[in-house]
């Protein structure tokens, strides 16, 4: 079983994850999907980065990715006229639905690595179509190498909890 940490930060109203998009200088890249989150090899990086993007909130603790397990060392953090507790957002969850996402993923000559170019979709050939018109439009940036393409698939796992009454 994989262990790693996410930063939790309230956000509009509502706690949500720190993403793998996320921007210190223009404030976005949130996510409520924990594997869109950025995920750390140990609380101590996690914590980290939570100093170094100046954020507020606190670390959770996941496995295989899919299901927020613990809530570590919180305070009390508020937004606009809630008080939030981080324990809050710990709650039983049922399993909803498995299914998978395709991406697509191009050689980047600069940083020397295979880099998602275009969002995952629910199909292959959907995702094989749009990397094809991404191409034809000149959509990518020429930094990528466009004879070097893969196609990768992921499984999802959502989960939802019990509805509650709102007052």
């Amino acid at each position: 079983m994989v262990t790693k940490y996410v930063i939790i930060v309230p956000k509009n109203g509502c706690l949500k994850y720190v993403g793998r998009d996320y921007n210190p200088r223009h404030d976005y890249g949130y996510s409520v999907k924990v594997n869109k989150a950025i995920v750390f090899n140990t609380p101590d990086a996690a914590r980290k980065a939570m100093e170094n993007f100046g954020l507020h909130g606190c670390i959770g603790k996941i496995k295989k990715h899919t299901e927020l397990t613990e809530v570590m060392e919180c305070e009390n953090i508020g937004t606009e006229d809630t008080e939030f507790q981080c324990s809050s957002i710990k709650a039983e969850y049922k399993e909803k639905e498995i299914e998978c996402e395709y991406a697509s993923f191009l050689w980047s000559r600069s940083r020397g690595r295979y880099e998602q170019v275009n969002r995952a979709v629910q199909t292959e050939q959907l995702c094989r179509n749009r990397l094809q018109e991404y191409i034809s439009k000149g959509w990518l940036n020429k930094d990528y190498d466009t004879s070097k393409a893969i196609f990768k698939r992921r499984t999802i796992t959502m989960f939802a909890s019990e509805w509650e009454e709102l007052s």
